[in-house]
């Protein structure tokens, strides 16, 4: 399978941008992505790259031969910007199968291209005399530079060669646990029993989409469907699920709400990568500062909150309504301090040595959450992938991004009417934006002032239980 820029999305973007050509040309990611590659055709790719990779980088590190004053943007910077556009869909072609493949050798053949190529950018680096001095450039190459260095220092440009080595060998054992987390999840086939009568409470539907033994009893599995549904069941008595997706060749059902909100969640990251015209690759779709790139996305979920109909050919009750918010604001204060666990765990599994996670969550846990001790026999942070999986040591950011977005939807859209002129100017000053800025400078531009926390606190308290 081939994905490519639908024609339809040109369409609307050219109505929006009148240089469409250019635009798509500075999008990473436009071009073609292949996501059915067999095993042997994933690492042959991943080679591919890091030597195209490694080829650049040396053609780079060669300049230190020559005068300082020789050095420019465009024969040190602009080539390594040029290889990061070329190369970001091909890593997508290499990644993406272990997340997503049937095929048990695909996954795993993913997993190791990702840490090959995880590795040789790690072990890509600038020397401390690569310097720009006295050169004009624009200002989104010159946030470019700035991440660039700040990356190579991240990954030891200023430590001794001892500690460089040291720093690269805890990198990829980070890594190699990330990577055996995700395979884990991926092949984990355990499953529990239960009778109707235990899972009183859940939607019709989805009681039927599960199967059944030989004793009558339900057998539910630890795939996110089917542990979101139970989690619904154990927190929130306040609003029922209309459905689960529909089953494999079953009738169609609608959404439950939860799962519109979800939907919506995730059109938010889709729209926000449509929306970016960013001229880098670096800055393109999510690539943005941790504590901004749930934003787009929680503030569609706010709207949908405030504006969901249930069915778009009649209005939306007001009781309804009022339910469908108390649903998703109950148990706030709970929710936000469980999220503060799961921050300091994450702080703390990142910053001591030799930590012992399942004493350390024991600890946390009672302190934080109000006394409440770990309920024996689980372990809260084995259902915490952010540790593990992109968001390490800034898990922290998703809650700045609830707190941003609230505020940009009530002092914005709060009205709960579409309001053009402020959509328009989100999409111009924030989305297109991208990475290519820093995000309270996007932010204070488009509110006209600093953030402000009041409307994440009020929206938590208006409709407490």
């Amino acid at each position: 399978m081939w994905l490519s820029t639908p024609v339809w999305l040109i369409n609307v973007m050219r109505r929006h941008y009148a240089d469409i050509d250019t635009i798509l040309s500075g999008l990473p990611g436009c071009e073609t992505v292949r996501v059915n590659l067999s095993a042997n055709e994933i690492l042959d790719l991943a080679d591919e790259i890091i030597s195209n990779s490694t080829r650049v980088h040396n053609a780079v590190a060669l300049l230190l031969l020559v005068p300082l004053n020789k050095l420019s943007y465009e024969n040190v910077v602009l080539p390594l910007a040029e290889l990061e556009a070329r190369q970001l869909p091909l890593i997508q072609c290499c990644v993406i199968p272990k997340m997503l493949s049937p095929h048990d050798n695909v996954r795993k053949a993913s997993a190791e291209a990702d840490l090959k190529i995880d590795a040789h950018l790690l072990s890509c680096s600038l020397s401390e005399n690569v310097k720009m001095y006295g050169e004009s450039i624009a200002p989104e190459a010159k946030r470019y530079l700035q991440c660039l260095v700040r990356d190579f220092e991240h990954n030891g440009l200023n430590l001794t060669a001892t500690k460089r080595e040291e720093v690269d060998r805890l990198r990829n054992e980070i890594d190699e646990l990330s990577s055996r987390y995700v395979q884990n999840l991926n092949e984990d086939s355990s499953c529990l029993f239960f009778t109707e009568a235990e899972l009183a409470g859940l939607p019709l539907e989805f009681l039927q989409s599960l199967d059944k033994t030989q004793n009558k009893e339900l057998k539910l599995t630890l795939e996110s469907n089917h542990v979101a549904a139970i989690l619904e069941l154990c927190k929130i008595h306040v609003a029922l699920l209309i459905a689960q997706f529909a089953k494999d060749g079953g009738e169609a059902v609608p959404l439950g709400f939860s799962e519109v909100v979800n939907l919506f969640h995730e059109f938010g990251h889709v729209v926000h990568h449509i929306c970016n015209r960013a001229s880098f690759a670096r800055f393109s779709g999510l690539c943005v500062d941790p504590d901004f790139r749930e934003i787009p996305s929680q503030l569609l979920e706010n709207w949908q909150v405030n504006c969901y109909p249930q069915d778009i050919t009649k209005p939306l009750v007001d009781e309804v309504c009022k339910t469908l918010k108390r649903w998703r604001y109950s148990f706030s204060a709970l929710k936000s301090l469980q999220e503060i666990l799961y921050c300091l765990f994450d702080q703390k599994i990142y910053s001591d040595d030799d930590v012992d996670f399942h004493q350390l969550i024991r600890s946390l846990h009672p302190k934080t959450l109000l006394g409440l001790p770990v309920v024996e026999g689980t372990n809260p942070a084995s259902c915490f992938p952010r540790t593990v999986i992109g968001s390490e040591a800034t898990c922290y950011s998703r809650l700045w991004s609830e707190v941003y977005a609230a505020d940009i939807f009530a002092s914005q859209f709060g009205d709960g009417h579409p309001n053009l002129y402020n959509g328009l100017q989100f999409r111009d000053k924030v989305l297109a934006q991208g990475g290519g800025k820093e995000a309270m400078e996007l932010l204070t531009s488009f509110l006209g002032r600093e953030p402000s926390t009041q409307a994440y606190i009020e929206s938590r308290s208006k409709y407490s239980l």
